[in-house]
């Protein structure tokens, strides 16, 4: 498999209202040996494509219609400690794949986060090529920064939580590198367990 990446960091935005908003867009695409039902069928099942997103916790699917994925990314914010920034995305499908779209407010403890996107899934010899854009945006509720020693701190907050924006979009697609590599060894089983 090979990929190919790119990513783009948004400048930190903070209102004022003390709300810091972090945001990273994350694409690539990726060449896996899964016929095209087979990887639209693995892009569309979210919780599977994900299992190796050691960057996310308590990865879990709401049923619905649509149905939700809902997870937190902890990020350890120095002095504040780690800190579960949840988010929740709807699913939906496309004839090419599936998106992820925001799903609204989330219960938080000062941090949340939207992600949203889409997966494309294009026929290629020998099987698919995935092509993933994502938008990863952080908000964070800071207190107000009036002295030096609380701007400092809240500069570092914010250095940290670039940072893990950072690390998820270099990650992410090793993640699903490797879930597609399961599936399509899955795939491959249950080919020969049929033939035989």
């Amino acid at each position: 498999m090979t990929a190919d990446t790119a990513e783009e960091a948004h400048s930190p935005e903070r209102d004022e209202r003390g709300l810091l908003r972090l945001e990273r867009e994350v694409s690539f695409r990726l060449r896996v040996p899964l016929v095209a039902d087979a990887a639209r069928a693995f892009v569309r099942d979210v919780p599977a494509s994900l299992a190796h997103a050691d960057f996310l916790t308590g990865v879990r699917l709401r049923p619905g219609d649509p149905p939700t994925l809902e997870a937190r990314l902890p990020v350890n914010a120095a002095v504040f400690g780690v800190r579960d920034v949840p988010f929740a995305s709807t699913i939906g499908s496309t004839d090419s794949g599936a998106t992820l779209t925001p799903a609204g407010p989330v219960h938080h403890d000062r941090a949340w986060a939207e992600v949203g996107g889409e997966a494309r899934v294009e026929p290629v010899d020998g099987g698919s090529c995935l092509d993933y854009a994502l938008t990863l945006t952080v908000f964070l509720v800071l207190p107000s920064a009036e002295r030096w020693g609380t701007q400092a701190l809240l500069k570092m907050v914010e250095l940290t939580a670039a940072s893990v924006l950072r690390k998820v979009g270099e990650h992410f697609p090793l993640a699903i590198e490797a879930a597609a590599v399961e599936a399509a060894r899955a795939a491959s089983t249950r080919a020969e367990a049929a033939a035989s």
